[in-house]
């Protein structure tokens, strides 16, 4: 198991002070961190963001602190953004120094899940609560578009100059209604059409071909999850899998075309993105909150219970783990060597 960075006295200063109610700046890597090989952790218990920097085999904690209720980093052009569903804010940082720039505010009412960036530099973002993707103008931060889609989106994606946004249809009372698909034109940010999927579509994913995954999520207790795969080219529904759990989390491995289908506390179910048949269905045994893959195709799971990381081999035999931050979530692979 690899020991944390934060065995120093600022690291119990630290813990002290956030006890008290309060934070002081937490540790951060050396001025100018520019690891070639890292997994970068988005801790939604401590709301935190920490590293694993794969070449020199050393985990940072809690380099730097997010919004509340973060939900999703993603790392783009050397900067790491950050979704804050409870905040309704999308922060962002220098990924090198970790020093934060002004957020993008998003305005209330809307619960911010998950976003992506085109190669335009225009951000899209999926809101919950006002059942809408926002687009925005990365150089100015500013909103210019509203694009009202299906109930409580969540994931989204892009594939083919197209966004796959999909809709959970959970309501306050924690109904399911009919889930969906909303399809948008990524240049001009415009409704181009919706499709019906099984219950609670929550995750998304793109595979090596460009076809488009849905992990529908089911109701937790009487339907379990399945996987759907949109055809990119006719966006139509053309194979289901049953997955057989409630998994929430979805990853794809597009250089082994395996699929990862992450369940809270479960570990993974694995399937072939190429022959859509399970591969195995105990994956691991525990975690499951976030999943990414390295070059080498080894599989790292965030488990939120135990505050760690798990990096696995393409068997699903755990071979290493990282203590990271609080209630780690959401992961990102890096790799620019």
């Amino acid at each position: 198991m690899k020991k944390s960075a934060l065995l120093t006295p600022i690291a119990l200063i630290s813990v002290i002070v956030l006890v008290a109610g309060c934070w002081l700046r937490p540790y951060v890597p050396p001025v100018g961190f520019d690891s070639n090989e890292a997994v970068y952790v988005m801790n939604g218990g401590s709301e935190t963001i920490s590293i694993i920097d794969i070449e020199e085999d050393t985990t940072y904690n809690d380099v730097t602190l997010t919004g509340r209720w973060p939900n999703q980093i993603l790392l783009h052009d050397g900067k790491i953004y950050c979704v804050n569903s409870g905040a309704n804010s999308i922060s962002i940082y220098n990924a090198a120094s970790f020093e934060e720039e002004s957020p993008i505010l998003l305005g209330n009412g809307q619960n911010p899940m998950e976003i992506l960036i085109t190669d335009d530099d225009i951000l899209y973002v999926s809101c919950m609560i006002s059942n809408s993707v926002l687009r925005i103008d990365l150089a100015t931060k500013a909103v210019t578009d509203t694009i009202t889609v299906g109930i409580s989106p969540a994931g989204i994606v892009e594939s083919n100059s197209k966004i796959y946004v999909t809709n959970t249809a959970v309501d306050a009372s924690y109904a399911y209604g009919q889930g969906s698909v909303s399809i948008l034109d990524a240049e001009a940010g415009t409704l181009l059409k919706t499709i019906n999927t099984n219950m609670n579509p929550q995750d998304i994913a793109v595979d090596a071909l460009g076809n488009i995954h849905v992990l529908c999520t089911g109701n937790y207790y009487s339907i379990f999850a399945s996987l759907q795969v949109i055809d990119a080219g006719g966006d139509s529904i053309t194979h289901t899998i049953e997955i057989g759990t409630s998994a929430g989390v979805l990853h794809i491995d597009k250089q082994n075309n395996k699929g990862y289908c992450g369940a809270w506390g479960k570990g993974c179910v694995v399937y072939s993105t190429e022959s859509k048949t399970i591969l195995n269905n105990a994956f691991l045994g525990k975690g499951g909150t976030g999943i990414t893959s390295d070059n080498e195709g080894n599989i790292w799971i965030s488990d939120f219970s135990s505050n760690k990381v798990y990096k696995c081999d393409a068997s699903g035999t755990a071979i290493d783990s990282f203590i990271v931050g609080g209630g780690p979530q959401s992961l990102i692979y890096h790799n620019d060597r």
